[in-house]
């Protein structure tokens, strides 16, 4: 008996031992007495002191977090052991917030992620409360494997400094995703070294919201992605950049959406390398602001391979007449072998598409496959030379032969823009597969600019088809079943089954509101069981087709005939019998449009179709 009780007393022993013990699992935060800790800073803290044996999650609960959290590196920290800080499940809103105020620029932050390793911040609201200092997110010294998803970022500071900043020479895979950035001066800054750059960038599926100054700033980086996120601003000074990058090398920025008043979507300096430098995809509008801002698409300062594909830019017509869908400001260095294909380029300003003003012969490799629209007289500028249209620019530059120049009609909002035909199957194919909104682009001939239109092709068959009474048929499309459907008869199914007389018309509309229609007639007869319905009439003639006031039909038989001509509605409008071969009808008082003609012959029917002008 006492050996086992020696053995339950050094039991308890070790269990107290191991309070200090690596943390795991699941823990609470919350002025909730119940709940593991009271302050997302207390819980940090016992993490930094004991460290992590397994992955390690963080619950806030259903209130207001006033506090600086500084996030430092966490012992045991890794790939599978992943610090996830989130709102509880139970929390009948999406988001916990967290809020503070700095006191200058030592503790400009609301979270410091210090030397964070493995780390996962999702569905947070994060407020400043300061109007002096408006950083939400400060990251520092060697941050690694960040993960940011679903929150949403304000900052009080309207009109300056950065809400997320990653100030941080040699920082890797930093993950943002589905998250709001508003106000401040700019959403997000990434800022590397000469010489040590931030890598492995995934930032995608965000919205940059009134950002005073841009949305993206991105200095000394590589393998960046920056992909559907959308940048809306009213801002009313051309100051504003909406993907800013200056030394930025191996980047793709693809199938964003800009929507300015005023300002440059994408601005880069010095970047690109190794022919992995793409922006494709983009749909960009900036409507200027009263005809007193410089507003550009995009502007490349030097550098080197960037790719600009499949973009379509509008500057609306309140932009100065200075602005410029793409240009290429004199800056000193080189450049080599950027590539300008397959964008959709329409200026509204009366200003420039083009304006390269960089006299380095080889700064541009190519241009080409482009529609280019400028509502003034000068379509491009290029060092001290203007052009006034595409055929003066493709023969003295030797760029854009295969382009385009047509209005598309397309508003400061390319949103809502319709099926633009004219830029249909006028692209060069290259290595971006599909387009703005995930459709798959034609492999041999795809459309310019960010939208890839699908036209439907249908065919309903031959224009008048006949049954007897009684019976039903089906009428398909013909196509891939891909499209919206919408029939004379009120169905909105690719196939439909018909039994009555009358016109059937069907309209196929795809992507972009792109459309096609086509009709036939049917014809119902009364059939008696000897009566054949043929098809082949070569033993008949009508001419002519069109006609004016009369038409004639040539019949190679002999015998009766019975001739009844209907209209589309169905109506006969002629009925009358011959024996002769060859019959007058007089149609002089028909209405312009198709009609159906019916001859009967002993035990056989033929139908044409003739027009009246």
């Amino acid at each position: 008996m006492r050996q086992k009780l020696l053995s339950l007393t050094s039991g308890i022993l070790f269990c107290f031992s191991g309070v200090n013990a690596q943390m795991s699992g699941n823990y609470t935060i919350s002025i909730n007495p119940s709940a593991d800790f009271s302050s997302i800073s207390a819980a940090i803290n016992q993490l930094a002191s004991q460290g992590m044996a397994g992955p390690v999650n963080l619950f806030l609960g259903d209130t207001l977090y006033n506090e600086q959290v500084v996030i430092p590196y966490i012992p045991g920290v890794s790939a599978t052991n992943i610090l996830t800080i989130e709102p509880s499940d139970t929390l009948p809103v999406s988001r916990a917030v967290i809020a503070d105020s700095a006191t200058g620029f030592s503790d400009n932050y609301v979270f410091l992620l210090d030397s964070t390793r493995f780390i996962t911040l999702r569905n947070l609201e994060v407020r400043t409360k300061s109007p002096d200092y408006g950083t939400c997110v400060l990251a520092d010294s060697g941050c690694a494997n960040i993960t940011i998803d679903s929150s949403k970022f304000i900052s009080q500071l309207l009109y300056a400094g950065n809400v997320l900043f990653i100030n941080d020479p040699g920082s890797h895979h930093i993950t943002i995703s589905n998250s709001v950035f508003q106000y401040g001066g700019i959403g997000i800054s990434l800022q590397g070294f000469n010489g040590i750059n931030i890598t492995n960038l995934n930032i995608v599926h965000n919205v940059f919201l009134n950002n005073s100054l841009g949305g993206i700033y991105a200095a000394k980086i590589d393998s960046a992605n920056f992909s559907a996120n959308n940048f809306q601003t009213t801002n009313t000074s051309d100051f504003y950049k909406g993907i800013q990058f200056n030394n930025a090398y191996t980047y793709s920025i693809l199938n964003n959406t800009f929507l300015l008043w005023s300002g440059t979507a994408i601005y880069s300096g010095y970047s690109g390398v190794l022919n992995n430098a793409t922006m494709a995809n983009n749909v960009i509008s900036v409507r200027g602001y009263l005809n007193m801002s410089t507003d550009y698409g995009i502007v490349i300062q030097n550098g080197y391979d960037q790719h600009i594909f499949y973009n379509t830019i509008v500057i609306g017509d309140s932009s100065s007449k200075k602005s410029a869908d793409i240009s290429f400001p004199s800056a000193a260095g080189a450049g080599t072998s950027n590539t300008i294909l397959n964008n959709d380029l329409v200026n509204n300003s009366g200003g420039r598409v083009l304006k390269i003003l960089d006299s380095d012969p080889i700064l541009v490799d190519s241009i080409d496959y482009n529609n280019l629209y400028t509502s003034g007289d000068t379509l491009v500028e290029k060092y001290d030379s203007v052009f006034l249209d595409l055929a003066s620019w493709s023969a003295s530059s030797g760029f854009d032969q295969h382009s385009i120049s047509y209005n598309p009609m397309l508003s400061d909002s390319v949103f809502n823009a319709g099926c633009l035909s004219k830029l249909d199957s006028a692209a060069l194919p290259v290595f971006i597969k599909t387009d703005y909104k995930g459709v798959k682009r034609d492999t041999s001939y795809p459309d310019i600019g960010a939208y890839e239109n699908i036209m439907p092709v249908i065919n309903l068959g031959a224009d008048t088809l006949s049954i007897c009474q009684g019976q039903r048929m089906t009428l398909t499309t013909g196509d891939s079943g891909q499209f919206s459907y919408s029939w004379s008869n009120g169905s909105h199914t690719k196939n439909i089954e018909i039994s009555s007389q009358g016109k059937y018309t069907v309209t196929v509309t795809g992507n972009r509101n792109c459309s096609a229609i086509d009709s036939m007639y049917l014809i119902v007869n009364n059939c008696s069981s000897d009566l054949d319905i043929v098809n082949n009439k070569s033993n008949l003639t009508l001419s002519p087709n069109p006609f004016s006031q009369y038409f004639s039909i040539d019949r190679n038989a002999d015998g009766p005939s019975k001739i009844t001509v209907f209209n589309m509605q169905g109506n006969v409008v002629y009925s009358g019998e011959s024996n002769v071969s060859h019959i007058n009808i007089n149609g002089t008082k028909w209405l312009s449009g198709i009609y159906l003609v019916r001859i009967t012959e002993e035990k056989k029917q033929y139908y044409l179709k003739v027009i009246r002008r």
